[in-house]
């Protein structure tokens, strides 16, 4: 049976989740008992260590811990919303529900993250490798006197 186990598929434990979430304003209702607090903890480790929008330090520091246990605890309250939600994307459904739930597809293969997640990695945030456009004007009367020489 896989176990949470700090260093290899979590930053933190258990216990110190529950620390974290004893002060955190709205995760009492939330971070129970009924909750699988190591699966939480995991997959969150995983979504954030995988994700190709962190570059990530070595040694986790305060805020990947804390980002950690933010997800996870987003995980905790969203998890059931978030599978249904990507399982009705990848079946290439753009909208669902009575009250009609549109899905940007743009985002079908994101996971989404807590907002505090983000907050809390942007020290990590890779630059973007993307393609810009740049508008570039060009003086005619200016290249119209210059002489190619060969």
């Amino acid at each position: 049976m896989a176990q949470l186990t700090v260093g290899t598929n979590s930053w933190v434990t258990v216990a110190e989740a529950d620390a974290y979430m004893s002060l955190r304003v709205g995760a009492k209702a939330h971070w129970t008992d009924e909750v699988n607090k190591a699966a939480c903890l995991v997959t969150a480790y995983k979504q954030i260590k995988r994700n190709p929008k962190f570059s990530l330090p070595e040694t986790a520091d305060d805020n990947v811990k804390d980002a950690q246990m933010e997800q996870a605890l987003f995980l905790a309250v969203h998890a059931s919303d978030i599978i249904s939600r990507k399982g009705l994307q990848a079946q290439g459904v753009n909208q669902a529900g009575i009250v009609k739930e549109t899905y940007d597809m743009a985002f079908a293969k994101e996971m989404p993250f807590a907002p505090e997640v983000l907050t809390l990695l942007e020290d990590y945030a890779r630059a973007g490798d993307g393609i810009y456009i740049a508008s570039l004007e060009r003086d005619e009367e200016e290249d119209a006197g210059e002489t190619i020489n060969d």
